[in-house]
């Protein structure tokens, strides 16, 4: 376990395991990307990890999201698993146009996927700073499909229209790095 982040690196799996959603909490420099990669193969050993480095631009995600659905086999209504990740990645955004359209078949597919398997798909997030009031919605059904994993500033925690994303997971902190 990561060296002075045994607690926390506990509690982000054991929140996981139990199919809640985790955001991790600390300022820049306090370990969040290295405690995320620490904790991956035990995340992967539970369930299939779908890795995205930020939530913003949304578009970007969703994208970000889609070659991780890929890269796990899960299909995405609509669109093939051929094997060309970038023409299979086409043929998804000409299908659903828009953001909204891509979200809900993000969605639908993690659904489906958590209704075949054993354990839900965790999604995790490394930097979740950029979230906005509107991808709420999204996020929100993200986690009722899915099991989030959101790293964040705290400040990030005070974005207007954001608190029915944080009250839906469990919270933990990270404090300063023991020297």
């Amino acid at each position: 376990m990561f060296v002075g982040r045994k607690e926390e690196g506990r509690a982000v799996l054991l929140s996981v395991r139990a199919g809640r959603g985790v955001v991790l909490v600390g300022p820049p420099g306090y370990g969040k990307t290295a405690l995320l990669q620490e904790l991956r193969p035990a995340l992967e050993a539970w369930s299939v990890v779908l890795w995205a480095d930020k939530l913003s631009p949304f578009g970007a995600f969703l994208k970000d999201l889609f070659r991780s659905l890929w890269d796990a086999r899960i299909p995405v209504e609509g669109v093939g698993l051929s094997k060309d990740p970038e023409a299979d990645l086409k043929a998804w955004g000409r299908r659903y146009p828009s953001n909204d359209e891509k979200a809900k078949s993000l969605v639908r597919a993690l659904r489906a996927y958590a209704e075949r398997g054993v354990n839900r798909a965790a999604v995790v997030v490394d930097d979740a700073t950029g979230v906005q009031g509107s991808m709420v919605p999204w996020l929100v059904a993200l986690a009722e499909a899915a099991t989030l994993v959101l790293a964040v500033h705290p400040d990030t925690l005070k974005k207007a229209n954001t608190k029915r994303l944080w009250m839906r997971l469990d919270r933990v902190d990270l404090p300063p790095s023991p020297r």
